[in-house]
């Protein structure tokens, strides 16, 4: 994959995101926050299951063989709806989302930086704690 492929896909999430978030908003204002996380898990699994076996690659029988700690990414998921579809509510979209992208970016500092999970080391730099910074600003005021 190309570096223009993948910002077009790490754009294209962001856009899904932001529709996911207010649309599981509304899904748990109208059937409960618990239940609306399992509904949209359940249709979310059901299209995911589609996808695999319609264009996958066959390997999912190798998901018994790899580190548990690699089966967390769910879990994560459900905490991740849950959690935006209730701030959303009281929050609303924008400050809800960015409360959360600062929390997902602090979070991927430290995994960048310690180079957990496999993933590359990224040293700290002055330029991105002086992203963080002023992301943290920003959070500030947007976030009322």
């Amino acid at each position: 994959m190309t570096k223009i492929v993948a910002i077009m896909f790490a754009l294209g999430g962001g856009i899904a995101i932001a529709l996911q978030s207010i649309v599981n908003s509304a899904l748990g204002r109208s059937i409960g926050n618990l239940e609306g996380t399992f509904v949209s898990f359940l249709v979310g699994g059901v299209a995911a299951g589609l996808l695999s076996a319609l264009l996958g690659t066959g390997e999912l029988r190798l998901a018994t063989q790899v580190s548990p700690i690699l089966l967390t990414g769910g879990l994560f998921g459900v905490i991740i709806v849950f959690t935006t579809l209730t701030a959303v509510q009281v929050l609303g979209t924008v400050s809800a989302l960015t409360l959360t992208i600062v929390g997902q970016l602090l979070t991927a500092l430290v995994i960048d930086y310690f180079g957990l999970f496999g993933s590359l080391r990224i040293s700290l730099d002055w330029s991105r704690i002086l992203g963080v910074v002023l992301l943290i600003i920003a959070a500030k005021l947007i976030v009322k």
